[in-house]
């Protein structure tokens, strides 16, 4: 397909995965299943301009990521789709996480994956992470997702879930999603942005970054936070780590 065509896709399923490196809009009808079960990934994006609308999609524990937005990607949008069921840890690094939706960047601050809009996505049933924003990536809006029913993993001794994540992203938004069934609701590490008018139920905590805090974050929920310090990695962390005041207990994990 050339830049700028629309693929509409029939109901049906479609085994197997897809690499997306051209500026396409792909949507999918009403009972389209991408099943990615002993796949790597569903759907590889490097490209711009690139849209995917209403696709189901279905991993394993042979699967890493429902959709991953490689490094110099611009003007993403991911909508409407549903994604579960990736369980294998990430191989490329010591990474213990599974991911639905997986955006990266590289060693190159000029060239990081930016405009990205991630909206109406139900996530559930992945090891570890919903929405990873790995490290370098620049204005992401995340809203009016469902993120669920996310399966800990262990690192660092330690049982983790979270539903948004990142290292170095610059000016992300995350806003008016529904968390539940977590560890941590958003974790954003060394980040700039705005976390607010998200709903949680049963999760721990409820946003963790690094001192000083360079994200905003509010809730109508009453909460309370802490600051602390974490050894990981031969380093000392500074903390800042939210809860629902009737936790009542603190279960700090750093950005993976």
């Amino acid at each position: 397909a050339e830049d700028g065509t629309t693929i509409n896709i029939p109901a049906g399923t479609y085994t197997g995965a897809l690499s997306i490196d051209e500026g396409i809009s792909l949507n999918c009808e009403v009972g389209v299943m991408i099943d990615a079960a002993g796949f790597y990934g569903a759907i590889n994006i490097s490209a711009n301009n690139v849209t995917v609308d209403g696709c189901e999609i279905n991993g394993d524990g042979s699967t890493v990521y429902g959709i991953v937005v490689t490094p110099g990607s611009d003007n993403i949008m991911l909508l409407n789709n549903k994604i579960h069921g990736m369980s294998l840890a990430n191989p490329a690094n010591d990474s213990p996480l599974s991911y639905g939706i997986l955006v990266y960047g590289d060693s190159d601050p000029a060239d990081p994956p930016e405009n990205i809009t991630i909206s109406g996505n139900e996530i559930y049933g992945v090891s570890g992470s919903g929405i990873s924003l790995g490290s370098m990536t620049s204005n992401v809006s995340i809203t009016n997702n469902a993120i669920h029913d996310i399966i800990p993993v262990v690192f660092n001794g330690e049982y983790l879930s979270v539903g948004v994540q990142a290292e170095l992203a610059g000016n992300v938004s995350v806003a008016s999603n529904a968390f539940s069934n977590l560890i941590v609701g958003t974790n954003l590490s060394a980040s700039t942005g705005i976390v607010e008018n998200n709903s949680y139920n049963t999760v721990v905590l409820l946003h963790v970054t690094t001192l000083p805090p360079a994200v905003s974050f509010s809730t109508d929920a009453f909460w309370a936070y802490v600051e602390t310090t974490l050894e990981y990695g031969g380093y000392t962390i500074s903390l800042y780590a939210a809860s629902k005041a009737e936790t009542g207990s603190f279960c700090i994990s750093p950005n993976i």
